[in-house]
């Protein structure tokens, strides 16, 4: 069996830890996704889940990356892509074609999510799911069945997974994201119908908006503040000009009072003269 002990064992050597280096590990397998939503679906989620972690600069998500855990994986092809994956405690953010166990301190994903597939759907429930448990001990793996509707995730406890109880939505609580996982209607693609899609919430539920979302809010908000200016701007007009009438209409009165000042004045100096 794969450890994680053994990995560093084989990786150790210089000079295999050079060779495995220098093949230039594969990280495309030339099998595309099953369908359109599987990609869409996927690519929402991690950069959802990217955006909401990025302030915090330690933390990877990637999104259908091969995770290579074995240094013989050359010979017996133990390495996975799973369609999400998040690891805590990375140095850099910079942008990686692949997660390589022992060129990343040895730090394993902490946790997993796979969208299942009717071609795969052994693969990732047994398969992988033995893989994430036993020798990456990633501490929660989550599948999602799309054609049934149906979400199913585990927590690694003294070893083994556990299952993790959704709540009345459905929905799973992860530890290690902070976050709730459930479904959601969304539209992916402009002009059709929203399809149910997996989305995060926080402890109260609020769905975590994605990076679109929120820059149309934000863009929103720009928008109402740049009318509630234009407003504030028109109604200060409208008041200089009222200001400036009562202005010039108390310049007239000023003008006619003195001008009746002085027409009495001249009567005065006239009888005074007759008198």
């Amino acid at each position: 069996m794969i450890t994680s002990q053994n990995i560093k064992e084989k990786s150790n050597p210089h000079t295999y830890t050079k060779q495995i280096l220098d093949s230039k590990l594969p990280y495309e397998d030339g099998d595309p996704l099953e369908t359109q939503w599987h990609l869409d679906a996927m690519h929402l989620l991690t950069r959802i889940i990217r955006y909401y972690y990025l302030q915090q600069g330690d933390v990877f998500v990637g999104g259908n990356m091969f995770v290579y855990f074995d240094p013989d994986q050359q010979k017996n092809k133990n390495f996975y892509n799973p369609d999400l994956f998040l690891v805590k405690g990375v140095s850099d953010l910079r942008p990686r074609n692949s997660w390589v166990v022992w060129e990343e301190g040895f730090l394993t994903p902490n946790v997993v999510v796979e969208l299942l597939s009717p071609s795969m759907d052994n693969l990732d429930l047994i398969g992988k799911k033995n893989v994430y448990e036993q020798i990456l001990h990633a501490p929660e793996y989550v599948v999602y069945n799309p054609n049934k509707r149906q979400l199913k995730g585990w927590r690694l406890i003294a070893g083994q997974y556990q299952s993790i109880q959704p709540n009345e939505k459905g929905w799973l609580w992860l530890t290690e994201l902070d976050l709730w996982l459930g479904l959601a209607d969304y539209t992916i693609i402009p002009n059709t119908p929203p399809l149910p899609v997996l989305r995060v919430f926080d402890k109260s539920g609020n769905l975590i908006p994605s990076p679109t979302d929120t820059e149309s809010q934000q863009a929103i908000i720009e928008r109402l503040r740049a009318e509630e200016a234009r407003e504030q701007t028109k109604q200060a007009q409208l008041l200089a000009e009222k200001l400036k009438k009562r202005a010039t209409a108390a310049e007239k009165r000023a003008d006619t009072a003195e001008l009746e000042i002085v027409r009495l004045k001249a009567l005065l100096e006239k009888k005074r003269q007759t008198s």
